[in-house]
């Protein structure tokens, strides 16, 4: 049999954590508007919990070509109009493809990344350079420190700095002259040294004073006096002189330490730029194997942007209200069941009040994690609220309307192939853009916000992690203390008492849960039948003569018409040619 390797204990998990964490994590919110819109409820999601649908008529290609720059200036309009028709509109995604066959594009493109990676590289080389400097004057600050602290104690007891000037300065006098050496001839005389503390200061120059009150010799004593003498001189000039040292350690110690943390910050920039100009093939490197129009050989590039854009409605029926204020709450089970799943894939937490948050960071992961959550680490709900319900910059509408359940969103992914001709004169942009819409509740809307949020959670770690930053340093810190059972003991009181209490809310929070949602246990088409016989959640539950009808014509003639009008108005001016 072959022998077993054997690893130490955690190991295989630190494994497992790194290779979790390597490459951007992909979008989950994508999969599940097919997964929904696709269900068994033709949209409607477990008898009205969610509603999101795609209606298929509305469902469009926009393919203008225009000359050389026109589809940069259509994407302006585009993003810069819509929010002014309280349209909400995200950036989810961005990435290049350029053929090496098209040396315009491909020489700046590939130019400019080795340009940032340059930066990137001489800024971390001289962050690492400042870490070494400050690590050295740490040491000696530490050491001058030390010293002090036992001048500190000296004042109260002359013993401390005795026994300094013996260990430090008279040991170094050399072998006949420290006192050191001299205990061959006299085994007491580092001792009996100590001891002239307790004479009185007028008797230490005395050596038949000092022989009488120690009780030692008169060699040994007129030998303690003259070390006395130089004693009492170091004393009177090497504290001042000390202190000055210090001062001036102490003040590069803090210099270094502000200019680590600002080169790793003027770092961030330009890691953020660098992922940024991420090209198609590190996501998926057969793109270019299968793509039909992107002959590698021939000269022509891709940028491609994906959109989410929404905008909230309501198909108001005679004589019923078309909506109420405050009566349906968008974080419910359906949002929490998805939210793990954001959780998992983007490495955080998602809790809904601060309070849940601060436990969570007290109580930390389980026994056996040594994770230790920061803010970057936990979305709170109730905060990110305030930031969704109100509008932000360069927007007419908020994200997220509390007195509003239904939205009209839109997935839009624009591809704009840049291409040369042969003799190399005509330059075309061939702007596609493909218009996927969606009836979608407000809670289906949440959950996009949610991993909108967690993307940006994450890119913000993932710089601050490759540069280094002193959030990242703290965490590090805190996670060694934590492994090593490093924390004061004031934290280590009634650790058990809190492991217990978190357990028990976990449990009760877990039986909770359970039956709110037992209608889990049924398989996903026994779920289509309970509409008829209750409703799960508070949304519509009717789907051919409501949704359908209702929502999604309203949602055809009064929200996506407009919009593409819009668009296919644009091309027409760009082009001179009106779209049909």
């Amino acid at each position: 049999m072959a022998k077993e390797e054997t690893k130490m204990p955690g190991e295989v998990e630190i494994e497992a954590k790194v290779l979790g964490k390597t490459g951007e994590p992909k979008s989950l919110f994508l999969k599940w508007l097919k997964e929904w819109s696709g269900s068994k409820g033709k949209g409607i999601i477990n008898g009205g919990e969610a509603i999101c649908e795609q209606p298929p008529d509305q469902k469009i290609m926009l393919n203008p070509t225009t000359p050389l720059g026109h589809g940069n200036l259509l994407y302006a309009k585009f993003t810069y109009t819509m929010p002014k028709y309280h349209f909400v509109l995200q950036k989810v995604d961005e990435y290049i493809v350029v053929s090496p066959a098209y040396p315009e594009m491909y020489g700046r493109i590939t130019a400019k990344k080795k340009e940032v990676e340059g930066q990137i590289k001489a800024g971390l080389a001289s962050a690492a350079q400042a870490v070494a400097d400050y690590e050295l004057l740490k040491h000696d600050e530490r050491k001058y420190r030390e010293v002090l602290d036992y001048f500190k104690e000296g004042k109260k007891d002359e013993h401390v700095l005795r026994a300094l000037f013996v260990d430090r300065v008279d040991a170094h006098t050399g072998e006949g002259y420290s006192m050191i050496s001299m205990t061959k001839r006299w085994p007491t005389i580092i001792t009996d040294f100590l001891r002239l503390a307790t004479i009185d200061k007028k008797d230490r120059s005395d050596p038949k004073k000092i022989r009488k009150d120690l009780e030692i010799s008169e060699a040994e004593a007129t030998v303690l006096k003259t070390k006395n003498g130089i004693f009492e001189e170091w004393e009177k000039i090497f504290f001042p002189d000390i202190r000055d040292r210090y001062a001036r350690v102490k003040n590069l110690v803090e210099a270094r330490r502000k200019s680590i943390d600002e080169y790793r910050t003027w770092l961030m920039p330009y890691v953020a730029n660098l992922k940024m100009m991420k090209e198609q093939t590190e996501i998926d490197p057969s793109h270019v194997l299968t793509t039909a129009v992107l002959p590698w050989h021939k000269p022509n590039a891709w940028y491609g942007v994906r959109v989410w854009m929404w905008k909230m409605f309501s198909a108001e029926e005679v004589g019923k209200p078309g909506f109420v204020v405050g009566e349906i709450d968008p974080y419910d089970g359906f949002v929490k069941r998805y939210a793990k799943k954001i959780e998992e894939n983007y490495d955080l937490k998602i809790v809904k009040t601060k309070k849940e948050a601060d436990e969570l960071k007290k109580m930390g992961e389980k026994k056996e994690e040594e994770r230790v959550l920061t803010d970057d680490d936990i979305i709170i709900y109730e905060e990110m609220k305030k930031e969704w319900n109100e509008p932000q910059f360069y927007e007419s509408a908020p994200k997220l309307n509390p007195n509003r359940y239904m939205y009209c969103f839109y997935d839009l992914e624009i591809i704009s192939p840049l291409m040369k001709m042969e003799g190399g004169k005509e330059e075309m942009d061939d702007w596609n853009c493909l218009v996927t819409p969606y009836v979608a509740s407000q809670n289906v809307i949440l959950i996009a916000l949610l991993e909108i949020e967690a993307k940006k959670r994450w890119l913000n770690k993932y710089v601050k992690e490759l540069i280094g930053v002193r959030e990242v340093e703290d965490k590090i810190r805190a996670e060694v203390e934590k492994r090593y059972n490093l924390e004061p003991e004031s934290t280590k009181r009634f650790a058990g008492v809190r492991n217990f209490v978190q357990k028990f809310r976990t449990k009760k929070a877990n039986t909770g849960r359970r039956f709110d949602d037992w209608w889990l246990d049924f398989k996903p088409k026994g779920r289509v039948f309970l509409k008829y016989f209750m409703r799960i959640g508070p949304y519509e539950t009717v789907r051919s003569e409501r949704l359908s009808k209702m929502y999604g014509r309203y949602m055809g003639s009064a929200m996506t018409d407009p919009f593409i009008k819009f668009i296919k108005n644009e091309i027409g001016k760009l082009s001179g040619v009106q779209p049909p």
